[in-house]
């Protein structure tokens, strides 16, 4: 009996991705606020996503809970692990 997940169990579902690609499609560019696992949320503008839901943030600031606004950095490009994702909110500009 083979657990699931492993690497040799083969899943073909019939997926139509053209809807998910046209969303993603349609968020490049925008602005983005993640939260990850530590507290922090880093808010820029979403470049692209991976498989394994890893993000890519450009022009980005990175805000701490319990400082200041005033006291966020600007960190530029970011890769967000999307194992660290909490919670992702679209900002509308």
């Amino acid at each position: 009996m083979k657990n699931v997940g492993d690497s040799t169990d083969e899943v073909n579902l019939p997926v139509d991705v053209k809807p998910s690609k046209e969303f993603l499609e349609s968020c490049l560019n925008k602005q983005f606020a993640i939260t990850i696992t530590d507290g922090r949320i880093v808010v820029g503008d979403f470049l692209c996503t991976d498989k394994q839901a890893n993000v890519i943030l450009g022009g980005t600031q990175e805000f701490v809970p319990g400082r200041p606004e005033s006291e966020s950095r600007q960190v530029g490009l970011v890769i967000v692990p999307g194992r660290h994702i909490k919670k992702i909110l679209m900002r509308k500009h």
